[in-house]
Formats: structure tokens, sequence, C-alpha cells
């Protein structure tokens, strides 16, 4: 199921009830303490990948770092260590390398979620 919402998400970035709508699934399913890992397995890569490939592309880049934000958001403190490792600089290289006005906000919407111990 998740990866039938991750290409949803994905092939329709323009969608504003299917972004909702899967927005909403990734952050039920973060909450859920038994799932969360396994989400964030399959999820950070994918999201990594887009923020450090899809520079020709900023709405793609714009929606990888509206998920990461969910991810952040809906999961308990500490942060797992694959969204800090590998997730955190991409997101911050991205933010700072674009002149779009969307990955800037979102960019900064998500680093803000992220708290020092």
């Amino acid at each position: 199921m998740v990866l039938a919402v991750i290409h949803a998400r994905f092939s329709h970035l323009l969608d504003p009830v299917l972004t909702s709508l899967a927005q909403d699934v990734f952050k039920v399913i973060s909450q859920t303490p038994a799932c969360l890992q396994p989400l964030q397995s399959r999820l950070v890569p994918t999201l990594v990948t887009i923020l450090e490939t899809s520079a020709d592309n900023p709405g793609l880049q714009a929606v990888a770092l509206d998920v990461l934000q969910t991810l952040v958001r809906a999961s308990e403190p500490p942060l797992s260590s694959l969204l800090v490792d590998s997730a955190f600089l991409p997101a911050v290289h991205c933010t700072m390398k674009t002149d779009d006005n969307s990955i800037m906000q979102v960019g900064e919407g998500a680093s803000r979620q992220v708290k020092p111990p």
C-alpha cells in the first residue's frame, strides 16, 4: 500500500486533493511505531535521490521536501539516524541552491522541524 501511495503522490504532483490524502497517509503511518522505520527506509532514499538529482524539476523537489517535513513532524524525538544522517544535508543543500520560492519555503519549514538533542 505504501508503494502505491508513493507512486500516486509523485505521479500527480499538481493534484491538491491527492497531495493532501497522501500526506495524511504518510502522517498516520509515521505515527504508528511499528510502521515508522519501514516507511522511512522506503521513502528516505527516494526523497534523497530526488533532492540530489532533480534540480531541473523544482516541483518534484518541493514535493520531496514536503514529504520529508511530514515524516519529521510525525516522528517522535529523537529522529532516526536515517532522517538525520541521510536526508538532512540534501534537504538543506537543495533549499540553499534554489531560486524557487516554494522549495525555499518548504525547505525552511522542514529544517525548523529538526531540533537539536
